[in-house]
């Protein structure tokens, strides 16, 4: 079923490996991440697993039970190893969940901490969270989410550790992230503190604007000689978007149900035949006035026409930027058109 993780997977696909055959005896020569990169591989083994592994088989003495998820694996998992964990508990008998994907631990940690039998490979879940402060425990995936994951886009240059500190070191961001992880928070409140948030991660203050923070630093930058786009503080628009997916993604994780991906329409997704794509913008790039200011190459013609940029744009020719437009050749400069419903002046010479 389509999923916000859709777009993630396109990019990957970029990378993919071309479609295999999967049976028994076949050895796949592509590696893990090109070959698992095509949907239709990753699908094929699914399958392929599904029916070898069936409630029936069994290995090593052990029986096995295969279960597919329909839309976010790790979620699916989690649940699964925390049930696991209830059925066994009395018994001391580990409950190992093996996997190489972070956003596992996270919900182990998260959600599985208070069981002393619950492993990710080798690591004891409730052993790792001891080592955590009361702040970290209380701010660690909403710091995680926050800084990038397949469903949220990276803040280039503010790695998870440095911003994690930053988290668990100023109240404000605390406290905020309470909010986060409620699901029943109102969708205008984290707007506010996702805002709150974003100035505190590229800034370490509140009192100002994300805007006056990205217009400072663009003029930092200018000032230096290097323009960086890239490392400059978000736009509003861009930072709501990135709150409002934050949100979503942990209310799934939190609840740990992926039926509330059911609409992700609502935050800041829109649907595609091949899936959900990101919003990028809701905002213009670029102001009006700036998308109007062009300037023309017209070396032929006299700029009367909409071969003419400028022309073309609704606004005059300026010598200063159009270099081939003189009064000579060009129709279309500002001292050359004339208003013919304003009336000459009268001459000051009477004959």
């Amino acid at each position: 079923e389509p999923s916000p993780k859709d777009h993630e997977h396109r990019n990957r696909y970029k990378h993919a490996c071309a479609d295999l055959e999967i049976k028994k005896d076949k050895k796949i020569l592509a590696n893990r991440v090109r070959f698992t990169s095509n949907g239709r591989n990753k699908e094929g083994l699914i399958q392929f697993l599904m029916t070898w592994f069936s409630d029936s088989q069994t290995l090593d003495g052990m029986s096995l039970k295969c279960l597919k998820s329909t839309r976010d694996a790790d979620t699916l998992l989690v649940k699964t190893a925390l049930e696991e964990c209830e059925k066994v508990s009395g018994t001391g008998a580990p409950v190992i969940v093996h996997g190489n994907d972070t956003d596992l631990l996270m919900l182990l940690l998260f959600h599985g901490n208070m069981y002393h039998n619950l492993f990710f490979n080798e690591v004891q879940i409730s052993k790792l969270w001891g080592t955590l402060s009361d702040t970290e425990q209380a701010t660690f995936l909403v710091a995680y989410a926050f800084t990038g994951c397949d469903t949220v886009s990276v803040l280039f240059g503010k790695g998870k550790t440095s911003v994690l500190k930053l988290f668990k070191s100023d109240p404000e961001i605390g406290d905020a992230c309470k909010h986060f992880l409620n699901p029943a928070t109102p969708i205008n409140q984290i707007d506010l503190l996702g805002l709150q948030i974003m100035r505190k991660i590229y800034g370490k203050r509140a009192d100002i604007s994300l805007s006056t923070m990205r217009y400072e630093a663009y003029l930092k930058q200018c000032c230096s000689g290097k323009v960086k786009p890239e490392r400059l503080p978000p736009s509003e628009p861009a930072a709501l978007q990135h709150s409002r997916r934050v949100f979503h993604q942990l209310r799934e994780w939190t609840l740990l149900d992926t039926s509330v991906s059911d609409h992700p329409l609502g935050w800041q997704w829109e649907g595609e035949d091949s899936g959900f794509v990101p919003i990028y913008s809701r905002s213009p790039m670029t102001p009006k006035e700036l998308e109007s200011f062009v300037s023309c190459n017209c070396v032929k013609g006299t700029c009367s026409n909409n071969k003419c940029s400028c022309y073309k744009n609704n606004v005059r020719c300026l010598p200063t930027v159009c270099r081939h437009c003189t009064d000579e050749k060009c129709d279309n400069l500002e001292n050359n058109q004339i208003d013919e419903n304003i009336d000459e002046p009268e001459s000051d010479l009477e004959e």
